[in-house]
Order: C-alpha cells, then structure tokens, then sequence
C-alpha cells in the first residue's frame, strides 16, 4: 500500500471513530460512564459493558423485536446447511486429505 494511500484509509478510519463516539455519547447521555478505555477499541462482557453505561438490559434480537417494536411475526434469515452441503463438504475434504496425504508420502506418481 502507497504512504498517500494509508494515510487517506487512516484519516477515513479516524472520522469513522470520531463519529462513533459522538453518537455513543449523544445516545447514552449521562448513564455513559467514560474511562479512557471506553473508546480505546476494547471491548467488554455484556456485564461490564452494562456497568460502563453502554447497553441498558440484556436481550435477544427476538425479544426487543417482539417486546420492544412490537413485531407479531419474526422471520429467521439464519443460514443452516442442509444435508447434501454437508455431506459434500466433507467428502471434498476427505477427498483432499487422502491426496495431500499421498503425495507427501512419496506415493507412485503419474508420468
């Protein structure tokens, strides 16, 4: 990456930050109890982050939708792999272990 090029991602990167914490500190008001690590990148246990002033109360995506908004129906967009895409998965990486094992061996090769 060009100096020119790292600088620019860099000041991006820092505007970005800057206006996280603005928001953060906008939307949590007085409850935000800032340290000199609140805003270092680190990150916290839902319990500290609950004493630190950043979230109010635990919960799912599910309940704030239906206790919070007030949604009647909840769709789940959660990916599951079926039974085929496992299967081939695995036996792609079965096929891929036996060859790389193979040839690491020494087996006879094709000429």
């Amino acid at each position: 990456m060009k100096a020119r090029d790292r600088q620019h991602a860099q000041h991006l990167l820092n505007q970005v930050h800057q206006q996280f914490i603005s928001r953060v500190r906008d939307g949590r008001g007085e409850v935000l109890k800032e340290t000199k690590d609140t805003f270092s990148g680190l990150f916290w246990t839902g319990e500290d982050a609950q004493k630190h002033g950043l979230v109010d109360e635990f919960g799912s995506a599910g309940y704030v939708a239906r206790e919070i908004i007030g949604a009647e129906e909840i769709v789940d967009f959660t990916f599951h792999e079926g039974f085929f895409d496992r299967f081939t998965r695995r036996l792609g990486t079965t096929i891929a272990e036996t060859l790389g094992a193979r040839l690491l061996t020494g087996a006879p090769s094709l000429r």
